[in-house]
């Protein structure tokens, strides 16, 4: 909810940030009515949480207590892993997958409600239903995030077997790499307020959370550290 002001505060042009962010604290004093969607969230991600634990502590005994880990190269880890707990793997990745799918919900929802406060408009039941129409979107959001995990850890496997040959080229390229994923997140942070604030679709918001931080790129990152 703070971002999602903040967002609208600096898209306006408005150098206080931090009167954003706590102003964000303030507004949910006077309309509580927003914890709804974080409620209904919460519930849900307990739920999801409770179906993770048993194959999260069984990866744990398995890993920590018992030391059962694949001995083969880097490179290799990765997959092997993934054979030897293949179960346990897959269960948590769709307790994750539900995690974000919710928690960009949850983002559309309450930048569309902040949205809705500044133009006097309908409040959160209006948001809601916004979120759960914006469902298409949000699975598009969620296939571009993993495509770009999926990129990121291409390059991540690519530095791990080039350590075989230089370790000092394949860290100063895995620093760089995470310099990289920092930057792009930083650019592209406020795409989801901006699916709920301007009702763009997954496209449309990328290109114009990429274009909104050309020149606000410090300033967002000052926001971060605040939030």
């Amino acid at each position: 909810f703070k971002k999602a002001n903040a967002f609208n505060a600096l898209r306006k042009g408005n150098s206080g940030m931090i009167k954003a962010v706590f102003g964000g604290l303030a507004q949910i004093a006077a309309k509580p009515q927003v914890l709804i969607a974080g409620i209904i969230t919460a519930i849900i991600q307990f739920i999801v949480l409770l179906f993770a634990l048993e194959p999260l502590s069984s990866l744990a005994e398995n890993m920590l207590l018992l030391g059962n880990v694949p001995n083969v190269s880097l490179l290799e880890l990765p997959f092997q892993f993934y054979r030897m707990y293949f179960n346990e793997i897959n269960l948590l990745l769709i307790a994750f997958l539900i995690s974000l799918i919710l928690q960009l919900w949850l983002g559309i929802v309450i930048a569309r409600f902040a949205s809705n406060l500044q133009a006097k408009k309908a409040g959160i039941l209006e948001a809601i239903g916004f979120g759960i129409k914006s469902f298409r979107k949000i699975i598009g959001a969620v296939v571009f995030l993993l495509a770009i995990v999926g990129i990121f850890f291409a390059v991540f496997q690519f530095l791990a077997w080039l350590s075989d040959f230089s370790t000092e080229a394949s860290i100063i390229l895995t620093t760089l790499l995470l310099i990289l994923a920092a930057y792009v997140f930083i650019k592209l942070v406020f795409f989801v307020p901006i699916m709920g604030c301007k009702e763009a679709n997954v496209k449309e918001a990328l290109g114009e959370a990429w274009e909104f931080g050309k020149n606000k790129f410090w300033k967002i990152l000052a926001l971060l550290a605040i939030v």
